[in-house]
């Protein structure tokens, strides 16, 4: 709430919360907590329906709040349709009915202990998950895009934002990645023990950005920029 009054941020998007929001008590989450902090404001929240754990604590999960005068212009709240809280969005209708959907991703990490994020999604897909994250997003997206929307799709990636691969895969939608695009050069590490830019935003082509950058790490809770 500090970070966003300060920065005037009128959409937040925050990957891997780590909560299991069916057990949490109403006055806990983001929808109640954040019903005085702003004049008005909409709420998308992902996270795994899949699977039954009695945990208030899960790995991953998105959200994407739209506040203020964005959240006025905005039609529809909504989280990735298989359940298992890869994705949230908001969709926002702007002069002339143009729509842009912004999106909140997590792409599920490499495999590894039983609590990760890839474990939870390999239990009910019963298939390779980062596979199938990216084959579901592309159908997802081109229905997007068929709709006439733009796009502006935040996340972390876990893979490097400036690789040929994932560069190549976000051209085959048109989408460019905002920061890298604006600086041009090698960005920095964004997780704290990692090597790579993993966390990017992507927009369509029809759209253009003025400024961005990277925060040092400590300046937000979490342990990516």
């Amino acid at each position: 709430r500090r970070y966003m009054e300060e920065n005037q941020v009128d959409v937040m998007g925050m990957s891997e919360l780590g909560v299991n929001w069916g057990k949490v008590h109403n006055v806990h989450t983001l929808w109640d907590r954040t019903k005085k902090w702003f004049p008005s404001r909409r709420v998308g929240v992902a996270y795994n329906t899949m699977e039954r754990i009695s945990s208030r604590a899960q790995q991953g999960g998105t959200a994407t709040l739209a506040v203020n005068e964005v959240a006025h212009r905005c039609s529809k709240v909504g989280f990735d349709d298989s359940g298992l809280g890869r994705w949230s969005w908001v969709l926002v209708e702007g002069k002339q009915r143009y729509k842009t959907r912004i999106v909140t991703t997590y792409c599920p990490g490499k495999p590894g202990g039983p609590a990760t994020v890839n474990a939870q999604q390999l239990a009910h897909l019963k298939k390779e998950p980062i596979s199938q994250f990216w084959d579901d997003l592309a159908r997802n997206i081109a229905k997007w895009q068929r709709d006439g929307e733009q796009l502006i799709l935040m996340g972390d990636w876990n893979e490097d934002v400036v690789g040929s691969q994932l560069k190549q895969w976000m051209d085959g939608f048109a989408l460019k990645e905002v920061i890298t695009s604006l600086h041009g050069n090698k960005p920095p590490a964004t997780y704290h023990k990692g090597s790579d830019a993993i966390d990017g935003i992507y927009i369509s082509q029809s759209m253009a950005a003025t400024k961005g950058g990277y925060l040092a790490f400590g300046q937000i809770p979490g342990d990516h920029r």
